[in-house]
């Protein structure tokens, strides 16, 4: 389904989890990154970044703006179920956790590296790490041996947009590991340097005002001009495809 330029090939935590699964235990090398409301817009403004979304193998949609515009353009034959790009890394560390799983992680805050490597040794004792890389690191052919001799079998690029895409593209033919999907924030939440909302706000789908609240001066172009925006363009879309 396409959403302004961009176009998402899943629609549900299940479908996801499944080819991820899949291509792991095919050693079938498959690329994921999320689209949200943001990505939407920097693709649209960005022709040369909308290639590279294209060449990604799955585009998965993030956040309540890509929800509802999916909704609101293709109706029941949209996003089956709200998801968010959080949601779905616990989702994968919990479900890796059951069968045992090798990660490798570039990107993320320095700060986050202790934290997440002390929870993964007490909450996913059945997860080990390749590697450990964050996002201030230069990356070099060194790395590189490292991610390809590693063994590992998924690795998290957390670099943010437009960087991760940019990093995938460049590198993703030279990376010997199955399955890579671009993060974004998700390694800084996984480990907890980076608070989720209280459950009770994301039950309202409110994430997106908590993060707000905790990150005004990054986030009020984003989501201020940037929300309104996006839901214009979504509306110029409706009325074209009627």
């Amino acid at each position: 389904m396409r959403i302004i330029n961009s176009e998402l090939n899943i629609r549900c935590y299940d479908e996801i989890l499944k080819i991820i699964f899949d291509s792991v235990l095919l050693k079938n090398k498959t690329t994921f990154t999320y689209i949200n409301s943001y990505v939407c817009l920097y693709a649209n403004k960005k022709k040369e970044f909308q290639k590279i979304l294209n060449e990604i193998t799955y585009r998965y949609p993030d956040g309540i703006g890509i929800y509802w515009a999916s909704r609101f353009l293709y109706k029941t034959a949209g996003i089956k179920e709200y998801m968010t790009g959080t949601d779905l890394y616990f989702r994968i560390f919990n479900e890796f956790n059951k069968k045992g799983g090798k990660f490798f992680i570039y990107g993320g805050d320095k700060n986050s590296k202790p934290l997440l490597l002390k929870k993964i040794q007490k909450e996913f004792p059945n997860l080990s790490l390749g590697g450990y890389f964050d996002r201030d690191t230069v990356f070099n052919e060194d790395i590189l041996n490292q991610m390809n001799n590693s063994g590992s079998d998924i690795l998290f690029i957390g670099l943010g947009t437009p960087f991760q895409e940019e990093f995938l593209y460049k590198f993703c033919n030279n990376i010997n590991i199955p399955v890579i999907i671009c993060v974004g924030s998700g390694i800084d939440f996984l480990a907890g340097y980076l608070k989720r909302a209280p459950v009770f706000l994301r039950n309202l789908r409110l994430e997106w005002l908590y993060r707000f609240i905790n990150e005004p001066r990054r986030l009020f172009k984003r989501y201020f001009f940037g929300i309104p925006l996006f839901i214009f363009k979504v509306i110029v879309q409706k009325f074209k495809l009627l």
